[in-house]
């Protein structure tokens, strides 16, 4: 019998022991510690959140709030502050910023709850409004939607809590958050800069973008796409800039190869792919339909979660996230240590290539 059925309550038991000591856990980190699969831990999940015991959110889950625990870590007794941090995931990018944020709380004896929300304005609210009970935080770490209609109007009611917060990868005009903001954020456009920079030196003149435009990263990199290739001489027109096609979509191969006969058919010969799931899946589309790469398409990940795995392994921007993470816990903690007359900070953290098989001419 497969592991994935064979022990079922084990797993069960490790899930809520990971929440006890964690407060939230997400679904990769534990299907990589269980070698297991995803669906199987989100199985998991359900059969946890049915009996009572977890609450799901976007990417895994979180321990349910009670009159004793109310979901802190058991060292919370032995901390000087309690921090609340809302993340729109606990997949992809977050993890690694959730792992900065913990290590250094540890570090510093700060206790730490987070909570999952989506990339949606009225939960992330809800989520904050949990976090800020009388005498349950003293800070918040939050990453909240920007975008659509509710964006502007939950910055400003951010900007309006008593709690201090630092803003974790968003990058908000200061009249929408009262008196300007504490931010921590990867410098995107720099990340893009080097992408190009990089691309170009292989001898590419004609550099794609493929990226989802609902994405809070996207406006960043296309800016960066657009005046790295100025800088460069090199074309930056909308007809070099394409949607990635969602894993969830109806015909999902028919418009892969869709996008495919656009890119080729507009003689690019680089791609710089956000996000790197995206990536590796159309590395994987280009190889099983005849466009090799790196010799007809270069391709360029824009996060560095799982490119080593694309065919052929991908080269990617990798953000420091969780040098992001620490500085985020640092400044929050700073503005509670030295009050409300800290002048704010934006701090812009600069991500690195990393440089393997799939941007490099034989």
């Amino acid at each position: 019998m497969a592991p994935d059925t064979l022990f079922a309550e084990q797993r069960y038991e490790f899930v809520m022991n990971e929440l006890r000591r964690e407060g939230s856990i997400g679904v990769g980190e534990i299907a990589n510690r269980l070698s297991v699969s995803q669906m199987t831990v989100r199985r998991d999940i359900e059969v946890l959140a049915r009996r009572g015991l977890l609450s799901r959110v976007h990417g895994g889950a979180i321990l349910l709030s009670t009159t004793n625990e109310d979901g802190w870590p058991p060292a919370v007794s032995q901390s000087k502050y309690k921090l609340g941090i809302v993340v729109p995931s606990l997949e992809f990018f977050w993890p690694g910023i959730i792992r900065g944020v913990r290590a250094t709380a540890t570090a510093k004896k700060t206790a730490v709850l987070v909570r999952g929300s989506a990339y949606d304005g009225p939960d992330n609210r809800r989520q904050i409004e949990k976090l800020i009970k009388p005498g349950k935080v003293h800070g918040l770490l939050l990453a909240p939607t920007t975008s659509g209609p509710g964006g502007p109007d939950l910055l400003r009611w951010i900007g309006s809590l008593s709690e201090p917060h630092v803003l974790m990868e968003r990058f908000t005009p200061s009249h929408l958050v009262s008196g300007g903001a504490d931010i921590v954020a990867t410098d995107h456009r720099h990340g893009t800069e080097i992408a190009v920079r990089h691309l170009r030196s292989q001898g590419h003149t004609k550099i794609g973008v493929l990226i989802s435009r609902e994405s809070p990263t996207a406006g960043h990199i296309l800016r960066g796409w657009a005046v790295a290739c100025g800088k460069l001489g090199i074309p930056n027109g909308n007809d070099l800039v394409h949607e990635t096609v969602s894993f969830d979509a109806p015909r999902r191969e028919d418009l892969l190869k869709l996008v495919a006969e656009e890119v080729i058919g507009a003689g690019i010969t680089a791609l710089i792919i956000h996000s790197d799931p995206h990536a590796v899946a159309f590395a994987q589309f280009c190889s099983h339909h005849g466009i090799v790469i790196p010799d007809d398409l270069a391709v360029v990940a824009y996060g560095d979660e799982g490119s080593h795995l694309g065919e052929p392994p991908l080269t990617a921007v990798r953000p420091a996230k969780q040098h992001v993470g620490r500085l985020a816990v640092e400044l929050l903690l700073a503005r509670l240590e030295e009050g409300p007359e800290r002048p704010t900070q934006r701090i812009y953290v600069n991500p690195t290539l990393v440089v393997r098989e799939s941007s490099i001419k034989k």
